[in-house]
């Protein structure tokens, strides 16, 4: 089935899954609150929403911080991306009802070889890689939450 994960009210009835897994794709969209939204509509009560994305790292220091800024924007203009804010991200997730069961980094070995193989031949302007953190986030819908 095909279509457009901003408006999976459209495309499934509501409450339909107990688990939703976004890896690595909320960071293509234009408006996660939608996506979040509709995740919401559409899982059933106590069903499960993971998350597995970028997000940019934030530094005190302002010339590390500008740095970290123009690695996201050259990130996002190559890989038609938006690096996603997490403070942004956990409030959507708590406005919309969700309980946050956690965040936190992934719980695998992190091998990037490849990401920074295709970098290196194709992408020679984005020289840090090392600007977004790597997250996993769970929660979960409320036992008989009011849509």
């Amino acid at each position: 089935m095909e279509g457009d994960y901003h408006q999976l009210y459209t495309i499934f009835p509501a409450k339909k899954f107990d688990h939703i897994f976004f890896l690595e794709a909320l960071g293509h969209s234009n408006n996660p609150k939608a996506v979040i939204k509709g995740a919401y509509d559409v899982l059933k009560d106590g069903g499960e929403l993971y998350i597995k994305d970028y997000f940019g790292k934030l530094s005190l220091d302002p010339s590390i911080q500008q740095k970290i800024d123009e690695a996201i924007l050259l990130t996002n203009d190559n890989f038609y991306y938006n690096t996603l804010e997490l403070s942004e991200l956990l409030d959507i997730i708590r406005a919309t009802g969700f309980q946050l069961m956690y965040v936190r980094p992934p719980q695998y070995q992190n091998d990037s070889t490849e990401a920074k193989a295709f970098v290196k031949k194709y992408l020679k302007k984005i020289k840090n890689m090392e600007a977004m953190d790597s997250y996993e986030i769970k929660v979960r819908k409320a036992t008989n939450a009011n849509p």
